[in-house]
């Protein structure tokens, strides 16, 4: 599974997401997770730049496509930040501490994908910015993978 999730996020293998979207599909049955829309980790426009695309974005659009909810795009990530790989528990939430604004506002549950969870820093950064926006909703956060450092 990491190997996939490397080759989908930095090697450009797109369509993964057809293959991912499925399994995510089935956590969320599982768990019974009920959303009204579906958002993704954004990433800063100069990341975007480098890499060409969004894996998290390609699964969201699976899954609004899927599930037929729409995809919030208004959350934005508003400045440039390090590269989470090799930083500490600590340095990573001081690296994406208030990195991460959403426009305009909402009612219903959320579901927000990310590819892997490694400390939970984005995960809180970016909820932290959907809970300033959302009125009588849950937010969800789904990621492909998780990683135990």
């Amino acid at each position: 599974m990491e190997e996939l999730i490397k080759k989908f996020k930095f090697e450009g293998y797109k369509v993964l997401s057809k293959f991912f979207s499925p399994l995510i599909l089935n956590f969320i049955e599982l768990n019974n997770i009920k959303f009204d829309f579906v958002s993704f980790v954004p990433m800063s426009k100069k990341e975007f730049r480098a890499r060409g695309y969004n894996q998290t974005y390609l699964l969201a659009k699976d899954i609004s496509l899927k599930t037929k909810k729409p995809i919030i795009e208004n959350l934005y990530k508003i400045r440039e930040t390090k590269k989470q790989t090799n930083l500490s528990k600590k340095e990573r939430i001081e690296n994406l501490k208030n990195a991460f604004i959403v426009e305009g506002e909402y009612s219903g549950n959320i579901l927000i994908f990310d590819d892997v969870y490694t400390t939970g820093s984005t995960a809180k950064e970016v909820t932290k910015a959907f809970k300033k926006s959302i009125k009588n909703g849950n937010i969800y956060f789904v990621a492909l993978s998780q990683t135990f450092n």
